[in-house]
């Protein structure tokens, strides 16, 4: 049997359902939680820190790239089984890397909230998780388990279904791009595999010949993609919001559909969806506030999809009701534009294709559906 990279065992047989020492480093929890006295502040994911559902979410957001949103009365983990049938996502008895490790009150031996992991390997019958607060103490600890241990598997968004996490070939998630100019007559753009926050200190591979401190690539491992040929091609569906057409200024990249933030932003005011947009110029960062009416600047909805415009991915940070969120986003013409099916998660705003009229649907009256 295959080794456990977590724990760094070389059968789970020494010592199945044992706390052990996190020795091996592998606890990214942020430290602005983690050195803060458990339950005195709350998570992005407005979990209590230092509780099994704040280092979960965070997993679920660092290394899944899986942002869970669930209302303040279902954030115990012990309703998260059934919040997550209520989303659609599958609860089952299999376990996969990157799936949540659940535990209903009859399995709980630290409180009568119930508790969760997450787990990092699946190998044959057993698995390794890591978790937060298993006995109550509020700090880090890693298992090796029998996977029957676990009440239920919750299936967000897995990673691989057996394996390890910490192997060294790992899978692609973000996708987001990132160019580097050698110089001014090549250009290249990489594909972040594997976004983490924050990224840890490991040298850029060799091969790329690249030099790591000019770069400044959050990207734990990068691939190179060949010279730049990423175009922003007008789009050509008909926009429908809440049945009325609507003529965006919008643009396709790599098969996805973008749209321009204030230009949504314009379009959505007055609804249950609408959003505020603030610029920071200082700080280079996007502030968005839902629920609050849209400022308008003039700019709106004043622009006309051409062809021939090159994307550049946008280096602003975004706050989302002033916690920093991430979606995929490009810089075209001075203006940022995001993809449409991110902002529709993080505003939950429903989204459909009818592929038959090429036409793409927002609905504000819904929310939003993978």
């Amino acid at each position: 049997m295959a080794a456990f990279l977590l724990l760094g065992k070389a059968s789970p047989y020494e010592s199945p359902s044992n706390i052990t020492p996190a020795s091996f480093s592998n606890d990214d929890y942020p430290a602005k939680w983690k050195e803060a006295k458990r339950g005195t502040l709350t998570d992005d994911g407005n979990n209590l820190n230092r509780e099994c559902t704040s280092f979960v979410w965070w997993c679920l957001f660092s290394r899944n790239g899986y942002t869970l949103a669930l209302p303040a009365e279902k954030r115990n983990s012990i309703n998260w089984a059934d919040s997550a049938r209520e989303m659609g996502i599958i609860v089952d008895n299999n376990p996969a890397v990157g799936s949540v490790a659940w535990w209903d009150l009859s399995k709980t031996v630290n409180s009568g909230y119930g508790h969760v992991a997450w787990v990092a390997e699946v190998n044959g019958e057993y698995i390794a998780i890591e978790e937060y607060n298993y006995i109550g103490d509020g700090i880090y600890s890693a298992r090796i388990i029998h996977k029957s241990e676990v009440h239920a598997y919750i299936h967000f968004k897995d990673i691989k279904s057996s394996g390890s996490y910490y192997e060294e070939e790992k899978p692609d998630f973000a996708g987001m791009p990132v160019t580097y100019s050698e110089n001014a007559k090549q250009t290249y753009t990489y594909e972040i595999k594997t976004r983490l926050m924050p990224p840890p200190e490991k040298p850029l591979p060799a091969s790329l010949d690249i030099d790591a401190k000019e770069t400044k690539l959050d990207a734990y491992e990068i691939e190179i993609a060949g010279e730049t040929d990423v175009k922003a091609v007008p789009i050509s569906s008909i926009v429908l919001v809440n049945g009325e057409e609507i003529s965006f200024e919008a643009y396709t990249i790599k098969s996805n559909n973008y749209f321009k933030l204030r230009d949504l932003a314009y379009v959505l005011n007055g609804t249950e969806k609408q959003f505020e947009v603030v610029w920071d110029s200082e700080n280079n960062a996007i502030y968005i506030f839902t629920g609050q009416p849209y400022t308008k600047t003039g700019i709106e909805m004043t622009g006309k999809s051409v062809g021939g415009k090159m994307p550049v991915p946008s280096a602003s940070t975004v706050y989302l009701n002033e916690k920093i969120i991430y979606m995929t986003a490009y810089n075209i013409g001075g203006s940022n534009y995001f993809k449409l099916r991110d902002m529709g998660q993080a505003f939950d705003f429903g989204i459909d294709w009818d592929e038959a009229q090429n036409t793409i649907m927002i609905d504000t009256s819904k929310g939003y559906a993978p």
